[in-house]
């Protein structure tokens, strides 16, 4: 992950978590700013926190799922009420769609 401004085009941070290429990535409404999900050839799909202070010392990967197949798309939505737990949907190389809830 590389995290650039957007102001002077500088790199700001480059972290490797990801063993494989990175083949989606999803910037997920229900979770703070600064948070973003990829998913990777090496079939994990990681959350993280790109910019708060605290994470940029410590680890910015907030949380990574073994998904067990290539993720190739990632869909973070809010459902029902804001006090529902968030969800995420991921279509990898299956012939279905795998949900996750952060229950």
């Amino acid at each position: 992950m590389r995290v650039y401004s957007m102001f002077n085009g500088e790199l700001v941070k480059a972290v490797q978590r990801h063993r494989k290429r990175v083949t989606c990535v999803a910037f997920p409404e229900w979770s703070p700013q600064y948070r973003c999900m990829t998913g990777s050839d090496d079939r994990q799909i990681i959350l993280w926190n790109l910019m708060d202070p605290v994470y940029v010392r410590e680890s910015p990967v907030l949380m990574a799922i073994q998904h067990g197949l290539k993720p190739n798309a990632i869909l973070c939505r809010s459902v029902g009420t804001y006090q529902s737990a968030p969800h995420f949907a991921v279509a990898d190389t299956s012939n279905s769609v795998s949900a996750y809830s952060f229950r």
